[in-house]
């Protein structure tokens, strides 16, 4: 995060800060938006974390594991950092739970993983918000809870029934929509032959321009092209 910092603000380094708890933080005004704390926070080793809202007041405590005294004690601690921590395990849990269970994809093309990383975060939060729910209204014990690798396995399930569903719909319909394809097609072929009687009219008077001005390259090139349309020349 150092290199993303702006470079008037100096970030003080662990001998700076000295003991564990202390921090120290640098606010930047800036007219255009607003001013923005970086506070740096001492734990086991300096905390770097940047907001616009929070910086180090109001201090709390909380515990940490101390190696030197074998136990836990209490450290001060700045309200970015509170703030952080309280909000921060929705991000781990939901990481955590999309790599067990992850869509594996042999291509390389990056926008099929984003598609199929994105498949797996949809299915993943509704897994949790499934559990959350659970537990929540109190509704079967947790035995009877679907694990995370069950509920996946249960939503494809459902999703190919429903895929299914609507093939035998569409299925039902398909006579009147192959009547309108074929329509569609005959509309078209119709199309393609008038522009291309036009085209073949035009070369023609065009080879005729040509003869009478005797540029017979220009006429012989026309009448090529009339024969490269497919079209059948009529005596008229």
């Amino acid at each position: 995060m150092k290199n993303r910092i702006p470079k008037p603000v100096k970030i003080p380094t662990q001998k700076d800060l000295g003991t564990r708890g202390t921090s120290q933080c640098s606010v930047r005004q800036d007219p255009a938006k607003g001013p923005l704390g970086i506070t740096t926070w001492l734990d086991n080793k300096p905390v770097i974390l940047a907001s616009n809202h929070e910086g180090i007041h109001p201090e709390d405590e909380c515990r940490r594991w101390s190696k030197r005294d074998r136990k836990f004690i209490a450290v001060s601690r700045p309200a970015v950092v509170r703030l952080y921590n309280r909000s921060m395990g929705g991000v781990d849990l939901l990481d955590r739970m999309v790599s067990y269970y992850r869509t594996s994809a042999r291509t390389k093309k990056w926008t099929v993983r984003v598609i199929l990383h994105m498949l797996d975060v949809t299915a993943t939060n509704c897994w949790i918000e499934y559990k959350n729910e659970l537990e929540r209204t109190g509704h079967g014990e947790r035995k009877d809870m679907l694990q995370m690798m069950d509920f996946k396995l249960r939503l494809a399930e459902q999703l190919i029934e429903e895929g299914s569903r609507l093939d035998r719909d569409m299925d039902r319909t398909m006579p009147e929509d192959a009547d309108n394809t074929a329509a569609l097609h005959e509309a078209d072929n119709q199309s393609c032959s008038q522009t291309m009687s036009a085209d073949k009219d035009e070369l023609v008077q065009r080879a005729k321009l040509a003869e009478q001005a005797e540029r017979y390259d220009d006429m012989a090139a026309a009448m090529k092209n009339v024969t490269e349309t497919g079209t059948l020349i009529t005596a008229g």
